[in-house]
């Protein structure tokens, strides 16, 4: 329900719109195949976006509505899967990448025919160039604007396990990037279980110490606290190995 990692991503050399391409489709798919990671959601940033502004008076003369057109502009772009191959007991999808993403490509888009069959084009009716979307969030690295990843483990994963994977990663994944763009952690849950674990180690271990100075305090004989101090650790062990076995 609350990541175990953020991390950071900004840029001193590229635009935002840029930023956030990179992010969504380089790095966020590698970091959601790390073993024992089940989610990487993105926030904040730039999303670029194709505009369409359609004329009023244009869309008027041509007889159509503006829903007509947002169909007619739905049905031309989208993926779809055209086929299938089956192989080793196993089914893949062929999906063809039907998306159009230069505003050239769009205005060449036919809306509707008029009278002996005459096209009306989509550039016929407004212009289309490249935009952004409205930003509900905005994140803020160090001063200057950047985006966010979160990532959630599996439920049954290890996060200091998981930590070290994605750390790993993203170590491999900043070779291939752009020069400019920078990954920085944020928050780190793996640090407060190593924490906690320690925590627990020095309980141990000063336990113990005080057990063997009691021990000695009241037998006053180094043989008899040298075997007790020894006993305990062992029967802990002993608890704590039977404990493992029964959990794992």
């Amino acid at each position: 329900m609350f990541p175990v990692l953020s991390y950071n991503v900004t840029t001193d050399t590229l635009a935002q719109t840029d930023l956030y391409s990179i992010t969504q489709y380089q790095i966020l798919p590698y970091l959601s195949r790390v073993a024992g990671v089940a989610l990487v959601n993105l926030q904040g940033g730039n999303i670029p976006e194709v505009e369409v502004q359609i004329d009023p008076n244009r869309l008027q003369n041509s007889g159509l509505s503006l829903s007509q057109v947002a169909d007619t502009i739905g049905r031309s772009t989208q993926n779809q899967a055209v086929g299938k191959i089956d192989s080793n007991y196993q089914q893949n999808l062929i999906v063809t990448n039907g998306q159009l993403i230069d505003p050239s490509a769009l205005t060449g888009i036919v809306v509707t025919t008029k009278g002996a069959g005459k096209p009306v084009f989509l550039e016929d009716l407004g212009q289309v160039s490249l935009g952004e979307a409205d930003r509900t969030q905005i994140v803020s690295a160090k001063g200057q604007p950047g985006l966010t990843l979160n990532i959630f483990r599996q439920p049954n994963s290890n996060v200091v396990a998981v930590a070290e994977a994605v750390q790993q990663e993203i170590k491999s994944l900043e070779k291939s990037l752009p020069p400019g763009v920078q990954i920085a952690k944020a928050y780190d849950e793996s640090g407060l279980v190593v924490d906690a674990i320690a925590n627990v180690r020095d309980s141990i271990a000063i336990g113990i110490v005080l057990i063997i100075i009691v021990l000695y305090v009241f037998l006053r004989e180094w043989r008899s606290t040298v075997i007790a101090a020894i006993t305990i650790p062992l029967s802990a062990l002993a608890a704590f190995g039977v404990l493992s076995f029964v959990v794992l």
